[in-house]
């Protein structure tokens, strides 16, 4: 424990204390929806003749978001597994 959580009283400490157990929860879902992101992506890179050359970056312009990020989430979809990434 922190010296600022220290000096919290208690009933706000409770809150932090909640508050962080919503943040893993967060984490471990966000995680989970990037590997199946990581997934689909994949698929669209590795279809090139049933999806079009470019397709991911088509996706990442559509999606407002970098086209690395969509390669990073399908890279590490290649590397583990769902129930591995659950585990970790």
């Amino acid at each position: 424990m922190t010296q600022l959580e220290r000096e919290m009283a208690p009933a706000l400490r409770a809150r932090l204390v909640a508050i962080r157990k919503l943040l893993a929860q967060a984490d471990l879902h966000e995680v989970q929806t990037r590997h199946r992101i990581g997934k689909v992506v994949a698929a669209v890179r590795d279809e090139k003749g049933k999806y079009g050359a470019g397709a991911v970056d088509q996706l990442a312009t559509a999606l407002h978001r970098d086209a690395s990020t969509l390669y990073r989430y399908a890279l590490v979809a290649a590397l583990w597994s769902e129930r591995e990434i659950l585990r970790a």
